[in-house]
């Protein structure tokens, strides 16, 4: 028999496949290889897209699922790359072309499609360029235990 103590002791194990992480995505002047620096004007999209597929990389191997929507502009080896990384055990990997012409838009089309997957239980939303993957277990713990909010995450991140 589990005590009242104990009771509240126990964290609720959330496993992180139904950790959906949403992202959009608009890189149309990525390239593969190395930074070139005779392409100064398009270092841009080139570290911000390497950043999306490393974060991508590590998130799949974390077990995390994830929804990128992406921008029918997008670079096509960019998309091809994406889209190269399989799923990595029970974690889902969605890529789709955003079907609004907004950034809004694509957030609301990744919205969609992880709350259509019966294994969605939080959906964190971010820009997956940006090294936010190792808060993630933290972030969502905290708020399962009602003590993160919006705002004080951005302070506290």
């Amino acid at each position: 028999m589990v005590t009242e103590t104990q009771s509240a002791e126990i964290k609720e194990v959330l496993h992180p496949e139904r950790i959906f992480l949403l992202s959009p995505v608009y890189q149309p002047k990525w390239y593969p290889g190395e930074i070139d620096p005779n392409k100064q004007e398009v270092f841009s999209d080139k570290i911000r897209g390497d950043f999306i597929i490393k974060n991508l990389k590590k998130a799949n191997e974390l077990g995390y699922s994830t929804v990128l929507i992406y921008d029918p502009k997008d670079n096509a080896q960019f998309l091809e790359t994406i889209n190269s990384i399989e799923p990595n055990g029970t974690n889902t990997i969605v890529i789709q072309k955003q079907s609004e012409t907004t950034y809004s838009g694509a957030r609301r089309d990744a919205i969609r499609l992880a709350t259509m997957n019966s294994n969605c239980e939080v959906i964190v939303m971010l820009e997956l360029e940006k090294p936010m993957i190792e808060h993630i277990p933290s972030m969502v713990q905290q708020i399962l235990d009602d003590k993160l909010d919006g705002k004080s995450c951005l302070e506290k991140y």
